[in-house]
């Protein structure tokens, strides 16, 4: 565990109260590790005060019964479709982290894109696994909402691909130019077409805020990781 100074300290203090939060809707690691991100050290706090059983197994047991956890100690069937859009999410984003992984330093701008969609790709599995009945509960707690400025953030970077790439003149084999990195973007794109078929398919999505883009999103984010790939070949 890492050993934080006085002021890292005081400055993960402001924080504790939603982390214990987070523990009492759910008394689950998986869940409060995925609401965290990159703010591990918030993590280890919370450990170090003992808040947490630390040393606790991965294994709940919880779903031995076919029933996984959602936001606010909801529970659905692993089979639902809400829980097949959350999983094929979390799916693609492991698939650009092997992506991401194969990238040097000579492709900085295309890691740092990547990193930012897995960000917003964890925000947006929130999202999915939040019931409408529980959306305003959602909102109210702080929690991201996958909106335009995500979308017109990819808008920029695809326009900005484009216009320094030369305009594609055949179907672009996945693979064939050997680079392993685009190879991969390319797994990822086609798990995200897929994401976003679940996505689309949940009939209660009416029932989400009008700011929610996981759809869009998704949609724009094939187009993004198709041009990353050609990127990286040139």
């Amino acid at each position: 565990m890492r050993v934080m100074s006085g002021n890292s300290l005081a400055k993960q203090c402001s924080v504790l109260s939603v982390l214990l939060c987070v523990k009492e809707c759910f008394g689950n690691l998986n869940y409060i590790q995925l609401f965290f991100g990159p703010n591990k050290c918030a993590f280890d706090l919370l450990c170090l005060q003992g808040k947490l059983e630390t040393g606790m197994s991965i294994t709940t047991r919880d779903g031995d019964g076919g029933e996984t956890g959602l936001m606010f100690g909801r529970r659905l069937r692993k089979d639902e479709p809400r829980v097949h859009a959350s999983g094929t999410v979390d799916e693609l984003n492991s698939v650009l982290g092997v992506a991401r992984a194969c990238l040097g330093d000579d492709s900085s701008e295309v890691v740092e894109a990547v990193a930012a969609v897995q960000q917003d790709l964890v925000s947006l599995m929130g999202q999915l696994n939040t019931l409408p009945d529980d959306w305003e509960r959602y909102c109210s707690a702080g929690y991201g909402v996958l909106g335009e400025d995500r979308i017109a953030w990819m808008d920029e970077r695809i326009a900005a691909i484009e216009a320094e790439l030369p305009p594609p003149k055949h179907w672009s084999m996945p693979g064939a130019a050997g680079h392993v990195g685009a190879a991969h973007l390319e797994v990822a794109r086609t798990v995200c077409r897929r994401a976003e078929r679940w996505v689309l398919g949940l009939e209660d999505i009416a029932g989400a805020p009008e700011q929610f883009s996981g759809g869009v999103y998704l949609n724009r984010l094939s187009d993004f990781l198709w041009l990353l790939a050609r990127k990286l070949e040139s």
